[in-house]
């Protein structure tokens, strides 16, 4: 059995779309959705002045590269099953009774989850998208395999809007009546793709991000090994090689572990590095795609990584659970900040 390719799912069924709000009339619920294409100049990279900086600091912007071929045509079905958690941008539940047509012979699929984006923050959604399609050639690497975004829209008063709204408050998180920061922050540093644009602006759109389900997190009170601390570094070197940075969202709800195999797929190596990984980073709300060195990114990395690992050891897993409810715009702060000469090192360094 060959795995699932990435772009073969074109439309996505979901039924029983609002069970976990509990209401007997919204049990039946089904919701069409179809796969949108994200345009590839969606998220502008930043460049940072390298002037008057050591010059290991900067690298050029790397090629996208892509081994996906024209969309195919097959058609999911699936229902929500467990609740997996939820952040700023939505929420997350594991997918079952799925049921896949169209694809071609010999094509299977691992356990997905499904990301449901809040109302207010399709944009993000979609944004986040862009960087899992930047990193495609870390799907199932360092970060999970993506299958696709996919939209439906609906009436502004009828009962969808309604129900989704209910589903949201059960899990808070972005006040709809707020902007999206990360969307304020991007249009700071120009204008906006028109898609992003009126994805921002647009309240009748539902989207989704349907994903390869991972493992468990960290565990807590236990030591991390050494193997694994180097593991979880080496996730972010492996974005680095792409120029991604995601500083901000390192958290402990964004390292999981890979998938098991079977049901899960099988982890690949790395196209850079030849590691295989047992573990994943989720979550590019916040993440940039910026004219870094590997070792500039990496000397951000560490020190928040060392914290997470330490507090993993002492059981204070409440620290990182708590961080996703602080304000957004607090953790976006830095990001004017000036470029600062460091003294830099290798993963080869650390002891």
């Amino acid at each position: 059995m060959d795995k699932l390719a990435s772009n073969v799912v074109t439309t996505f069924t979901l039924n029983d779309a609002f069970k976990p709000v509990e209401a007997s009339s919204s049990n039946h619920v089904t919701i069409q959705f179809a796969r949108q294409q994200v345009p590839v100049d969606l998220v502008k990279p930043v460049f940072d002045d390298p002037t008057g900086a050591q010059p290991d600091m900067f690298a050029d912007l790397p090629p996208r590269r892509s081994s996906l071929n024209d969309l195919g045509n097959a058609h999911l079905t699936a229902s929500l099953g467990d609740y997996l958690g939820h952040g700023h941008c939505g929420l997350v539940y594991a997918l079952e009774d799925m049921h896949v047509t169209g694809a071609p012979d010999g094509v299977a699929f691992p356990p997905l989850v499904v990301k449901i984006a809040r109302l207010n923050r399709v944009a993000s959604l979609l944004r986040e998208t862009w960087f899992y399609d930047e990193m495609e050639c870390l799907q199932g690497v360092a970060i999970p395999r993506c299958y696709g975004y996919f939209e439906a829209e609906f009436s502004e008063n009828g009962s969808e809007k309604a129900l989704l709204q209910t589903l949201f408050k059960k899990f808070p998180g972005a006040d709809e009546s707020e902007g999206n920061p990360t969307v304020e922050r991007d249009r700071c540093r120009g204008p906006l793709h028109p898609l992003l644009e009126e994805r921002d602006s647009h309240s009748r759109v539902v989207a989704v991000l349907i994903l390869e389900k991972l493992g468990p997190r960290l565990p807590v009170g236990v030591a991390v090994s050494e193997e694994t601390r180097e593991d979880i570094r080496g996730l972010y070197e492996e974005i680095g090689h792409l120029c991604i940075d995601n500083v901000e969202d390192i958290r402990y709800k964004n390292i999981l572990q890979a998938p098991a195999p079977p049901p899960g797929l099988p982890s690949l190596p790395s196209p850079f590095t030849k590691r295989v990984h047992k573990w994943r980073l989720v979550d590019f709300e916040l993440a940039m795609q910026v004219n870094y060195s590997i070792s500039n990114l990496e000397v951000q990395y560490l020190t928040e990584l060392d914290g997470i690992f330490y507090d993993m050891e002492h059981g204070c897993e409440e620290d990182y659970e708590n961080l996703m409810d602080d304000d957004e715009e607090d953790s976006l702060e830095w990001r004017d900040r000036p470029v600062i000469p460091l003294m830099l090192f290798t993963w080869n360094d650390v002891e």
